[in-house]
């Protein structure tokens, strides 16, 4: 609506290339993972405060950068909680194991508060590294995630933001739903990846360098 005089703009997702990763099962322990930026403005906390409700085979880790004053103090707010031994918090990884350490996890983890536009349409990378890694998603239930989610069957969507709401959503995975949304995500991901999201990026270089022909990019 805002900007209605100009062209529509060519949406090009940040999707990773495709990797081939195995499907692993859920054990005894199920881990959630967040990973991405450590930082104050991710709903870092929240997640946090919704594990004491969490059933007791659930673990967190968060992988990423941070601030060592940040880390520090989420450290002591999972003391002041009582779920230290339920969260580790790791630095992160190089580029190309971000994918295959993910595929450890059981669930891949993105809850944020609809506050503005960009957070309403969000549809970050961390949720088709998610994807690609071969787990199961837990991620707000906002336009383009959600379509996502249900289109492909990955997993399922929080409608709040406060700790009740995050743990009534972990609470109702089983071990039988985790593995089928694994399943359901390693073959997404055969359609969420690069090779494929670049054949619209390069039909737009086309189009500008050879505007009078019908050139296709291959």
């Amino acid at each position: 609506k805002d900007y209605a005089p100009l062209p529509r703009p060519l949406v090009i997702r940040s999707v990773p290339t495709f990797v081939n990763l195995p499907f692993r099962p859920t054990g005894a322990k199920i881990n959630v993972l967040y990973h991405g930026i450590i930082y104050h403005t991710r709903g870092l906390k929240l997640m946090l405060e919704s594990l004491p409700l969490w059933r007791p085979e659930f673990n967190l880790i968060m992988r990423g950068p941070g601030s060592p004053e940040y880390i520090a103090e989420l450290n002591r707010y999972a003391q002041t909680l009582g779920v230290e031994s339920r969260v580790r918090i790791e630095p992160p990884v190089l580029f190309d194991q971000i994918i295959p350490e993910a595929n450890r996890a059981d669930i891949g983890y993105f809850v944020h508060e609809d506050i503005s536009p960009q957070k309403r349409f969000t549809l970050p990378n961390k949720f088709f590294e998610y994807t690609m890694a071969g787990v199961a998603l837990c991620v707000s239930d906002l336009p383009e995630m959600a379509r996502l989610v249900k289109t492909h069957d990955l997993g399922y969507l929080v409608s709040g933001y406060d700790a009740q709401s995050v743990a009534d959503v972990i609470n109702r995975f089983t071990r039988t739903d985790i593995d089928r949304f694994k399943q359901n995500s390693l073959k997404a991901a055969k359609d969420l990846c690069w090779e494929n999201e670049s054949a619209i990026l390069m039909r737009a270089y086309e189009e500008l360098i050879f505007p009078n022909t019908t050139q296709v990019a291959t």
